[in-house]
């Protein structure tokens, strides 16, 4: 952990050299895991105004306030484009829930209701409008928890004159698709910006809109900036939402308040980068001739087993570690939507992994040209794989494997299966509980905590992942019985992400052979279908039938 004597020196805020990145990343993250250090003289130096700040001069007695989202995807580029701070008057003291509704409520017949909970900590409040209930938020120890609202509200919170809540905003655009579309979610967000009032709005109402509205504008600001860097396909290839963006972006510009001036130029420039890296991901080819050639000079044959599992593993966990948590959100909301493919390309490139590795042991193993010992000591030789992919925490391509080992068109050659190993067969035996789904994967799921315990690296069953996210959407109502989206419900799922991300911070030091790892990562694709490797097997060993 980081003290303040050994931070870093304070970078120049409008040129970030890429040699200073890495090392700025760990400042910032140790920032806003560390409450203390933010006290500290030389962090608040940090954050003070470069003297070459083109911008107003600071009233004295205003306190710098920043929206720090998820510190692990926090980037050094987006706080040098943003140069401005965020400030705030340290006499704007802010105002909780209650007040801020009470101090706008009248125009929409707002009332509260509060219910204090026996036996526990915590309170709940109810915001109705209109004699409709319209938020639900629950007061717990460690802060104010929204249970659920309507869409218009949910919203609200994400850029209310509260302290942002970095993690309902991280929530919030994880999940927003199963309640609305991005245009949708783009003109509530814009509607907020405006902080409006009623023409008939009372004096009070007035002077607190007048007190709030641009730190509310700001938070606006800050959330859509975050959106378009986290969630960038919910505007690549919809010109729609595009369309309002760009609207957004040059009402910034044309501002006269230097704050939005700057997020414009930003929010532009990260527009212009997306798109340019999603032209690049389009065109991309990370392989050279030689690479090919290289890799096509191997076979199953002249991998040892050991070194087989270890290349396995290390290109399981690259294809692991490119699945986006925003493709697993879209797949979960919209299924296989062919609209949305070009956003989960990721993901299904995984899930096509796990088929491709049992198609590839299949065919491998009805290899025409094998005799019945050779085939024999290749599901020897994969049992070998399957248990040292195993042992390394390779949930994923070890049961991979043992599908191939154990697929009917395999099963069934009774003449290669007698010439197998008593103990190559004892040990298989041993890893058909791994995939057993009997009490929701109860032994599978007490190997990875043990798995977890011991070294913490795992590759998790992606089959098992999908299932628990299909069982909490599935299990999990969308409303709550006041007709109010659930918001516990994306908390949920969020939560279980959070989970698949700490799979993904997985590392593995293997000594890579670069013909061994392009074998790994291109040889496996045998495109097989059941039909083609059932008949392969009948060619290999008749039935007695025919």
């Amino acid at each position: 952990m980081y003290s303040a004597g050994t931070l870093p020196p304070r970078p120049d805020k409008k040129i970030f050299k890429k040699s200073t990145k890495n090392e700025i990343e760990e400042y910032l993250q140790n920032i806003v895991m560390n409450a203390e250090l933010k006290k500290q003289p030389r962090v608040i130096d940090f954050f003070q105004p470069d003297s070459s700040f083109d911008g107003p001069a600071q009233p004295s007695g205003w306190e710098h306030k920043y929206t720090f989202f998820t510190p692990e995807r926090y980037s050094t580029d987006h706080h040098a484009g943003l140069q401005v701070t965020h400030e705030i008057p340290q006499e704007l003291e802010m105002p909780s829930l209650e007040e801020r509704t009470k101090s706008l409520g009248r125009r929409r017949a707002t009332t509260i209701i509060k219910q204090e909970e026996e036996e526990v900590d915590h309170s709940t409040m109810i915001v109705q409008e209109e004699g409709k209930d319209a938020l639900v938020v629950r007061f717990e120890s460690n802060g104010c928890v929204v249970i659920g609202g309507t869409f218009e509200k949910l919203v609200e919170q994400l850029a209310c004159e509260e302290k942002p809540d970095p993690k309902y905003v991280s929530t919030f655009l994880f999940g927003y698709r199963h309640l609305a579309t991005p245009l949708e979610f783009a003109n509530k967000l814009l509607k907020r910006f405006e902080f409006s009032l009623a023409p008939d709005a009372s004096q009070e109402e007035q002077a607190y809109v007048e007190k709030w509205k641009y730190v509310v504008q700001l938070r606006v600001v800050d959330v859509l900036t975050y959106w378009v860097t986290r969630c960038w396909p919910d505007f690549y290839r919809n010109s729609t939402v595009m369309e309002v963006l760009s609207k957004f972006i040059q009402q910034l510009r044309d501002s006269n308040d230097s704050n939005f001036q700057s997020n414009g130029e930003y929010l532009d420039n990260v527009v212009t980068e997306n798109l340019r890296h999603s032209l690049k991901l389009s065109h991309n080819s990370d392989e050279t001739d030689s690479d090919l050639r290289d890799g096509k000079l191997l076979d199953l044959d002249s991998i040892s087993s050991s070194q087989l599992a270890r290349h396995l593993t290390v290109v399981e966990l690259s294809l692991f570690k490119a699945v986006d948590l925003y493709e697993m959100t879209v797949h979960l909301w919209e299924g296989n939507n062919s609209k949305t493919k070009p956003f989960r390309h990721n993901l299904d490139a995984y899930i096509q992994r796990f088929n491709d590795i049992y198609s590839w042991v299949c065919a491998q193993l009805l290899d025409v040209c094998l005799d019945y010992k050779e085939r024999a000591g290749r599901i020897e030789k994969f049992i070998e794989v399957s248990k040292y992919c195993h042992r390394l925490g390779n949930f994923n391509t070890s049961v991979a494997i043992i599908s191939g080992l154990t697929c009917a068109a395999v099963r069934r050659l009774y003449k290669t299966w007698e010439l197998v190993k008593e103990k190559s067969l004892s040990s298989l035996k041993k890893m058909y509980h791994l995939p057993d789904p009997s009490e929701n994967y109860a032994y599978y799921r007490s190997v990875v905590r043990k798995q977890l315990k011991k070294c913490g690296n795992c590759i998790p069953m992606f089959a098992v992942i999908m299932k628990d996210f299909t069982f909490l959407h599935a299990g999990i109502p969308k409303k709550l019985g006041n007709g109010l989206f659930n918001f516990k419900k994306l908390r949920d799922i969020v939560d279980k992400l959070e989970e698949l991300k700490r799979y993904q911070h997985s590392k593995y030091s293997f000594p890579i052979d670069e013909r061994i790892y392009y074998y790994c990562r291109h040889a496996i694709t045998e495109a097989k279908s059941e039909e083609e490797l059932f008949q392969m097997s009948i060619t290999i060993e008749p039935s007695s039938s025919s």
